[in-house]
This record gives structure tokens, sequence and C-alpha cells, in this order.
């Protein structure tokens, strides 16, 4: 894996950013979604695990601008049952690895939860690992206030420019990455009230979710319109996909 800030290197392959609202990137053509679910199945830094959960949706859509990725993240720690029983968390960080090419990235302020974007950070015992968003600076220390609660969720997205290749594709990039292992993935836990108070799961389980396939020649309708509009959709534009459930990490 080999990527640069693109203050060190003007390349043109990819460009990253976080953004608190994406009511500017108008979609275009959404790609298939997946979602990764961390909890019992990942592997845990604690022994036993504390009981920490969360889940983070990845979904890809095509716009004008290029790729946007949105993370739907969200800290399900009281909604399971494992390990230490934990039912108090703050989700503080989200690594992963990216397909393997050169990237760029450019870092803009994100939302409260997750205002930084940091690339090669260590999670020990896990390793290192080429990208991470995260409450503040800090991945193994920091004060973990300004992190995701348990029952809580936010959106973060990424913005990927530079790439001929369509958002499907990509998806699929990620999506067999973290499926095979041949892609970490990751979360930070802190201020857990079981265990020793703190906790990191690499890897989970794998959905992969079918959804609507839209008809590329047609607009995209007016805000205004959509409900209305959604009544007398037919049901043969819609393609369901079964979902596909892997065990990673």
């Amino acid at each position: 894996m080999n990527f640069t800030l693109s203050k060190l290197i003007n390349s043109s392959f990819l460009t990253a950013f976080l953004a608190i609202s994406s009511s500017i990137l108008l979609p275009q053509n959404p790609a298939s979604a997946f979602s990764v679910s961390f909890g019992e199945t990942s592997q845990s830094s604690n022994n036993p695990a504390t009981g920490t959960s969360a889940s983070i949706d990845f979904d890809f859509t095509q716009i004008d601008s290029g790729i946007r990725l949105d993370l739907d993240i969200t800290n399900t720690t009281a909604q399971t049952d494992f390990g230490s029983e934990a039912t108090k968390s703050i989700l503080t960080a989200v690594l992963f690895d990216l397909p393997g090419v050169t990237l760029n990235l450019d870092l803009v302020t994100g939302n409260a939860f997750f205002p930084e974007l940091l690339v090669g950070e260590k999670l020990p015992p896990f390793g290192t690992f080429d990208v991470a968003i995260s409450n503040d600076d800090q991945i193994l220390g920091g004060n973990p206030n300004n992190g995701l609660r348990e029952n809580q969720s936010t959106i973060v997205s990424l913005l990927l420019t530079g790439t001929s290749q369509s958002a499907e594709t990509i998806e699929n990039e990620f999506f067999t990455g973290f499926k095979n292992n041949e892609l970490k993935i990751a979360t930070r836990f802190q201020a857990v009230n079981a265990g020793g108070g703190s906790d990191k799961l690499l890897g989970g389980s794998v959905i992969e979710e079918g959804g609507i396939t839209p008809d590329p020649t047609q607009k995209v309708p007016e805000p205004g319109l959509t409900a209305a509009l959604s009544l007398f959709v037919p049901i043969s534009l819609l393609y369901l996909k079964k979902k596909k459930v892997y065990k990673i990490g």
C-alpha cells in the first residue's frame, strides 16, 4: 500500500474528505452497499471481550464530482449481550485499509463526532491501518467525551475522485477485501463500563445488501416530489439482492 498526503505529492487518483453535510453532492447512480457489524464475531483486544459493539454501513454513490462514500456509523453497545456485557461505551475511532493503489488524501473538517482524518495509524495489537477517522488526533489516547456514545449514530462522507472506476467497482474492492481479510477494519472504544474500560475490535460480520437500481436515463426528482412519486414506483423497478453474511478478522 502506497499513499501520500496531497500536500506532499500532487497526484490525482483519489481525493477523500469528511463533510458535515452531503447536500451539495447530488447522486447520479447509487451502487450497492454493504455493512460491517462489530461485536461477538470480532477479534477483541481484551480477553474476554468487554461486550462493546458497532455497525458501519458503507454506501457508494456515483456523483458528478466522483464517488461519494457515506459511512453510517452506529454504536450498538447497549443492544448486544456478550463478553463482559458492557452497556456503555464511547466509539472514538474507525480504522480501515484501502485497496492496493497509490492514493492521494485531502482532508476537510468533518462532523463533531469524527472531525479528524488520519493516515498510517497504529492500533495495537492489530497493526497499522491506512486511514482512520477519529474524535481527535490521538487514536490511543485523548479525551473520549466527543465520541459516539451507545445508541448514537452519525454519517461521515468521503469523496473519492481521480479514478475511472465506477462506484460499483470500488464498492466491490472494499467488500471483497474486508470479506477475505485482505483489508483490515477496526473500531476503538473508550469509557467502557466493563473489563479494563476500553476495547478494540478487529473485523466482524460483513453483510452485502441489495437496493434499488435506478434508471440512469431518468432525471432525479425534485425533493418536493419524491414522496409523491415514490407511491407510484413499479415493483418491477426494484432489484433486491439476497443478503450474504461473512465473518472477517
